[in-house]
């Protein structure tokens, strides 16, 4: 992935899990993704799902093809989604780069 795109990809993580938009991620919020986006409640989140809560929080601009590079950053396991210890993890090390 391309520093670009992953510079993107975490932007766009960060859009979604920052709810109060604060510019602080905190461990609640780190971890209530991973629920606002797992919407059929099996335990991952899909691209498909993942789309969704896009175009929920930012509208048109919400894509397929952003969502699944979403996913390739987050999915450390490879498996194609993102499991919520994969959420919380990659959450969490995005709320510590955000401190200044």
């Amino acid at each position: 992935m391309t520093v670009l795109v992953e510079y993107f990809c975490r932007e766009m993580w960060r859009i979604l899990a920052d709810v109060d938009s604060d510019g602080v991620i905190t461990e609640a919020e780190a971890t209530a993704i991973f629920d606002t986006c797992d919407l059929d409640g099996s335990g991952s989140i899909t691209a498909d799902e993942l789309t969704a809560a896009l175009a929920a929080k930012v509208g048109e601009g919400a894509s397929r093809l952003v969502a699944k590079q979403m996913i390739t950053l987050a999915d450390k396991d490879e498996s194609g989604t993102v499991e919520r210890d994969e959420c919380t993890s990659m959450m969490l090390k995005l709320a510590s780069s955000m401190r200044w």
